[in-house]
């Protein structure tokens, strides 16, 4: 088991590599050069709407290959199907996923309608010829919002900047489940800070050096702490007057 960040204790994105069958039929099909899962991650850009699946196979198929995409709530839950979606996954693949699911992404599906706040957790099993990729999750612990967008920096009064930004598009209800902020500023030359966390989407940045080059990002994270940040916003620069 492979996992990346943590929170509250609990593996935040735990990739379960290769729970497959029979021994006999893994040599078989290894052998034979068909595609087996490699990699799954599961998260929730949507939260608390609906959560994204994406999967890696190896090696690259060749030609179009049949996946199927299933998962159930505790080991004795009605199996349910996680459609797979058509074209390329619907926001940024988070900057965390390992390095083969990051690489080659092969297919993905989108769950809704999962239960808030239960103990038993979320199985997601993908499978392929007679290979099948588990993931296991708690709703609330995968929580990861997309980045913020449309960020704004405006030279203020001297040694000042003022920061404006939007919450991503695919967070469903901001007033329902607000999110929070944090603001990072890095001047050319130096180690970056860190402020925050904000609720509302702006924030001056005082005290700055004058005439000075800076470089601005901003991070969302759900109000309650569910989950992990979002990825950092693309960075845009500014100067001080």
């Amino acid at each position: 088991m492979h996992s990346w960040g943590s929170m509250h204790g609990v593996c935040v994105c735990a990739v379960i590599l290769l729970l497959q069958g029979a021994l006999a039929g893994e040599s078989e099909s290894l052998d034979s050069g068909a595609p087996h899962v490699n990699q799954v991650l599961c998260w929730s850009p949507k939260y608390p709407v609906a959560v994204l699946c994406a999967w890696s196979l190896q090696p690259e198929p060749l030609q179009p290959t049949s996946v199927t995409a299933t998962y159930r709530l505790g080991l004795s839950g009605k199996k349910m199907t996680c459609k797979v979606g058509p074209g390329p996954l619907p926001g940024p693949l988070p900057i965390t996923a390992p390095g083969p699911l990051a690489g080659l992404l092969s297919g993905w599906c989108e769950i809704e309608h999962l239960e808030l706040f239960v103990l038993q957790t979320y199985i997601v099993s993908v499978s392929v010829e007679n290979h099948t990729g588990q993931y296991s999750f708690i709703l609330e612990h995968i929580v990861k919002p997309d980045p913020p967008l449309k960020v704004v920096v405006t030279p203020g009064s001297r040694r000042q900047l003022s920061v404006k930004w939007a919450p991503p598009p695919s967070w469903p209800d901001p007033t329902l489940f607000p999110l929070k902020y944090r603001v990072q500023y890095t001047q050319e030359g130096h180690a970056p800070r860190t402020l925050g966390p904000y609720e509302r989407c702006e924030v001056v940045l005082r005290g700055l050096r004058p005439r000075s080059s800076y470089s601005i990002r901003v991070s969302a994270q759900d109000f309650l702490d569910n989950g992990h940040p979002s990825d950092w916003s693309l960075p845009v620069s500014a100067h001080t007057t």
